[in-house]
Formats: C-alpha cells, sequence, structure tokens
C-alpha cells in the first residue's frame, strides 16, 4: 500500500518540515504506525512473494522463528546480488571480458 503513493514533489526545505504533508505521511498517520515502521514494511513488500514463500518454508523446516528481520535480509541480500551483477557488468564492458 505505502509503495505505491507517489512522494511529495521537491520544495523549499527552508520553509517547510522535510516531512510534511505528504500523502505518504498521511496515510502513515492513518494506519496509526511510526515512519521507521512504515519503511521496514515497505521493504518487505519489496519481496517477491515466490522468495517470501521459500523464506518461510526454509524456516519452518529448520524449527526457526519467523520474524521481520529474518524477511528485510532477503531484500538486502538481493540488493547486493543487484549490485555485484552490475559490477561484474561493467567490469566485462571496461575490459571486454565476460565475466
Amino acid at each position: 500500500m505505502l509503495g505505491g503513493l507517489d512522494k511529495s514533489p521537491g520544495a523549499r526545505t527552508d520553509l517547510t518540515s522535510c516531512h510534511a504533508g505528504t500523502r505518504l505521511d498521511e496515510a502513515i498517520t492513518d494506519a496509526g504506525i511510526g515512519r521507521r515502521s512504515a519503511y521496514r514494511y515497505k521493504e518487505i513488500a519489496k519481496v517477491p512473494e515466490a522468495d517470501f514463500e521459500q523464506h518461510i518454508a526454509e524456516v519452518k523446516d529448520k524449527g526457526g522463528e519467523l520474524t521481520s528481520a529474518g524477511v528485510r535480509r532477503l531484500v538486502r541480500a538481493e540488493h547486493v546480488k543487484d549490485i555485484a551483477s552490475g559490477v561484474r557488468k561493467q567490469i566485462a564492458k571496461v575490459s571486454g571480458v565476460g565475466l
């Protein structure tokens, strides 16, 4: 839900708070959650459903506890993979060698 909301357009920061009056802020307030929780929920929402289901199955198989922190680690791991892939492509482009 929060990921689909438009961010507010840029504004003069000397005249307004950096968090004043955006649709996102209104949605967070309406939901009764804090900005940090909203950020974490947006991270979790980025996880593809298949990856999320696989994570749940793996945690259950190990007898572990399902936590939001565990799901957020999936997001960070995927981000690191994306960065590494981009770096490999740049190296291959510059050096003319496929990696």
